[in-house]
């Protein structure tokens, strides 16, 4: 199940929002849901507070959710690159969410995002079904530039 997932990930990633022909955005309802889930995630980012960041992560994911982890990527990279979040904005056409996730269980949010040391970072977030629910598979950061 965790190789399946994974792999869905780098195909979902590498191909962006043409990996998926069902509808690209889901209901109201759904992308708030996702976006309470990243705004939580993101808050326990800037308190660097590992078990919060990964609390709404898929259970299929917990081998790489760690404290260790949490320390190596998001503190000793993320948080020296980039510093505090401050805001994001969705990017539609990057985003896909499929409406019906029987037929596509995977999805990719994008967002152009404002850090304290860098204005022009881009955020995919990785999301997986599990069960009836929408879960996080990873959360990245990029420069923009």
């Amino acid at each position: 199940m965790t190789r399946l997932l994974c792999l869905a990930l780098v195909a979902l990633t590498m191909l962006g929002p043409s990996a998926l022909s069902a509808q690209q955005i889901a209901d109201e309802e759904t992308m708030k849901a996702l976006e309470a889930m990243i705004d939580k995630a993101l808050d326990a980012y800037n308190k660097q507070d590992w078990k919060a960041f990964y609390a709404d992560f898929a259970p299929a994911m917990a081998a790489i959710c760690t404290e260790q982890a949490f320390q190596t990527m998001y503190i000793g990279m993320y948080m020296n690159q980039f510093g505090q979040y401050k805001s994001r904005e969705l990017i539609k056409e990057k985003t896909v969410v499929p409406a019906n996730p029987a037929d596509a269980p995977v999805g990719l949010l994008q967002y152009k995002a404002v850090f304290e040391k860098n204005a022009q970072v881009e955020i995919a977030v990785n999301i997986t079904r599990d069960g009836n629910a929408w879960k996080l598979m990873q959360i990245q950061f990029n420069d923009a530039h």
